[in-house]
């Protein structure tokens, strides 16, 4: 195994470059070889993804895009009322401020969506939470879930505000609204 001088990630002995961060690595085989900091790797170089990688590229980039199915002057109407629907009560905004604009009813229902989903983990959370000295252990998953779901709501946000009608992973798939 040769460690790259880079970023210290492990490669088979014989290769040439860092799978990882591109590095040229080190030929230990040939004692003359000088280790040359300034030669990148050839050109296009691409790292392998790992498997990590592959799994939350997928989860985030490959959801449904519904944006063609919207018409663009509801879009263009409605997307600033539209952020709204991820920040809590506030979603009664665009409930009651965007009448009939399918684009707002699509943001509307995923924010509802995460209302009740942090309704049930923050229920749970508190429930676990009154175990004496077992119940902080057990709140600890409910209050990872909850970053997720921050994670989930700032998505939200970015594609309500970009004019974006996508779906959000791992809830987007339900409709309360229809």
């Amino acid at each position: 195994m040769i460690v790259c001088p880079k970023c210290g990630a492990n490669s088979p002995d014989g290769t040439k470059f860092c799978r990882v961060c591109g590095e040229q690595l080190p030929d230990f085989s040939n004692p003359q070889q000088q280790y040359d900091p300034n030669n990148m790797p050839p050109s296009g170089y691409q790292p392998p993804k790992t498997q990590a990688d592959n799994f939350f590229n997928r989860l985030i980039n490959d959801v449904d895009d519904h944006t063609m199915e919207y018409d663009p002057q509801d879009i263009a109407a409605n997307k600033v009322m539209s952020l709204f629907s991820y920040l809590g009560v506030l979603i009664l905004v665009p409930v009651f401020g965007t009448q009939g604009s399918r684009f707002a009813r699509f943001h509307i229902n995923q924010g509802l969506i995460l209302i009740i989903i942090t309704a049930i983990l923050n229920t749970a959370s508190f429930i676990f939470g009154l175990i004496p000295y077992v119940g902080v252990v057990l709140s600890v998953p409910f209050y990872l879930a909850d970053l997720v779901v921050v994670f989930l709501i700032v998505m939200g946000i970015v594609n309500a505000t970009g004019g974006q009608a996508k779906d959000l992973p791992i809830v987007g798939k339900f409709r309360i609204l229809h």
